[in-house]
């Protein structure tokens, strides 16, 4: 349990406690309207920064609405090469966020976007996934004129021959046919 429920749980229980002390004359006070009215304005701000946890029947859901907001945001960084504050280089798609090996992949795989910095909280929120492979190391294919790049068993396709020649490829590792290029799934 977060430090925040925490606190949000223990006052709850306190301002219920003292409501219900007051309600049966446990304690000896006698309130007029005025001053009940303060009391719970008072139980009200307290609680206010815990505004996400309070749900009002089925018509106000605050903490669901933050949770798909969250999930939205991170959407947006599908396909893209991410970067935290602290320098690492993630790729992230639906799998979740891979590690990035070295440069070249990471270069290979970036969108006209380039490294998207991301907030070390948002990159917590992402399901860690399996490591993708170098470029370096990946087998190409040529099918039909076209080269692919397989990592982690999906292909790439390689838009520049300069990718090619800044691995030290002068050609794919493999011709393939339009059988076995179907049995690839594609990534991008």
């Amino acid at each position: 349990m977060k430090t925040k429920d925490i606190i949000f749980y223990s006052l709850s229980v306190i301002f219920s406690l003292c409501i219900v002390l007051i309600l049966f004359k446990v304690i000896p006070i006698t309130l007029d309207k005025y001053s009940i009215i303060l009391i719970f304005a008072i139980i009200g701000i307290s609680l206010l920064p815990f505004m996400e946890k309070l749900k009002i029947g089925n018509l106000l859901e605050l903490e669901r609405l933050r949770d798909k907001i969250e999930e939205v945001k991170l959407n947006q960084y599908l396909g893209e090469v991410i970067k935290s504050n602290t320098g690492d280089i993630y790729y992230f798609d639906s799998d979740g966020r891979h590690k990035i090996p070295d440069e070249p992949t990471a270069l290979f795989l970036r969108s006209k976007k380039g490294e998207v910095l991301v907030s070390n909280t948002d990159i917590q929120l992402m399901k860690t996934s399996y490591p993708i492979e170098s470029v370096l190391t990946a087998k190409t294919v040529n099918w039909g004129g076209h080269i692919f790049i397989i990592l982690n068993d999906k292909k790439f396709h390689v838009t520049s021959w300069s990718f090619m020649a800044d691995w030290g490829k002068n050609k794919a590792d493999e011709v393939i046919d339009d059988k076995m290029i179907k049995l690839i799934p594609t990534a991008r």
